[in-house]
């Protein structure tokens, strides 16, 4: 989580590739990442 960005920025852009996302197609990328690693609602749900 970068603590430095702020709300009205809505690009986000990756330190290692530099390719650029919109933050709300990032955020759920990520989201959707944790969830296929085996994070999924059950395991917060335990």
């Amino acid at each position: 989580m970068n603590k430095e960005l702020k709300v009205k920025k809505r690009n986000w852009k990756c330190p290692k590739c530099g390719k650029i996302l919109d933050r709300d197609t990032n955020a759920a990328i990520n989201i959707l990442n944790r969830w296929f690693n085996g994070d999924g609602l059950i395991k917060y749900l335990n």
